[in-house]
């Protein structure tokens, strides 16, 4: 990701869309910041992303097992919780009229969410990095298929998608982001 905007020119670009990227970036605002000095003033920025620390499991026994688990698989993203970030990023960029809509996916079925989570397979891999035991990982495998076979499998996530605009007036536009750099270590 880091430079892709670089060929496009300043003020270029009328909008601006997009959809899980940004978890796989280790620096997602420089991405973001790049997003704002291409749009054109008035232009519209519109972005969606997951928050890996909403991802939820009606799992097996102890809650710790399950969320070391879930854990795992927010861990393995670049940033995992950019959900929660997205807004505040978009804001210290300089974006205005700032729009956020969470939007949250439900799996009632284990196969499917087996396909895009890969529960077991995680499972597994937590027991072999010695977070948990392997025995609670079969055990907490047995138990998301005996849920499914009840029809009583649960799994949901929340992603957040946020819309924001650069300012017309390029004049308040400066001034915003000198504002934002000088102040940027009280931003985070």
């Amino acid at each position: 990701m880091n430079g892709q905007y670089q060929a496009i020119k300043d003020n270029s670009c009328d909008a601006i869309r997009e959809d899980r990227v940004l978890q796989h970036v280790i620096n997602p605002k420089q991405i973001i910041r790049e997003m704002f000095r291409i749009l054109k003033p008035g232009g519209r920025c519109v972005l969606f992303e997951p928050d890996w620390g909403a991802f939820l499991v009606d799992g097996y026994g102890s809650s710790r097992i399950t969320r070391d688990i879930l854990d795992f698989w927010s861990d393995k993203f670049a940033c995992g919780h950019i959900g929660r970030k997205l807004r505040r990023m978009c804001l210290s960029v300089g974006f205005t009229d700032l729009v956020v809509i969470p939007k949250t996916y439900i799996f009632t079925d284990l196969a499917e969410a087996e396909s895009i989570f890969t529960l077991s397979e995680n499972a597994k891999l937590v027991a072999i990095s010695g977070i948990v035991t392997a025995g609670d990982a079969e055990e907490y495998i047995r138990f998301l298929c005996n849920r499914d076979k009840e029809g009583k499998f649960f799994c949901s996530f929340t992603g957040y998608l946020v819309s924001g605009k650069k300012p017309e007036n390029i004049k308040n536009y400066r001034i915003l982001q000198h504002f934002l750099i000088f102040n940027e270590v009280n931003i985070y």
